[in-house]
């Protein structure tokens, strides 16, 4: 609750929308996809044209699974009404695990 009263006050109006631009206008899907392309981009990732809001959400969903969290917990999080939405997470990761380039670098590494 701090933070976020430090970030609705710092950024010069603590009205309105949560997420905004500087302008004070709401955030809309484009900005927040354009806001996490530059982050990228400043981070220097390799691809950064790759690093979207929903693979965001897919690389955390795979690493709470990955580290043992529950489908339950992880459908949750991801506000997902059925468990059934975030299965399609775990199946990823599985054929992650066993594409063979990942076979061969735990061999590497």
């Amino acid at each position: 609750m701090e933070a976020l009263t430090a970030y609705l006050v710092g950024r010069g109006f603590a009205q309105g929308p949560l997420f905004a631009t500087a302008s004070g206008r709401p955030m809309l899907t484009g900005d927040i996809t354009d806001l996490v392309k530059r982050v990228a981009r400043q981070a220097g990732l390799h691809r950064p044209e790759r690093v979207t809001p929903h693979a965001l959400r897919h690389t955390f969903a795979t690493l709470a699974i990955e580290r043992g969290a529950s489908l339950d917990e992880v459908s949750e999080a991801l506000g997902h009404e059925s468990t059934d939405t975030t299965k399609i997470y775990v199946h990823a990761l599985r054929r992650l695990e066993n594409d063979p380039s990942v076979k061969v670098a735990k061999v590497l590494w």
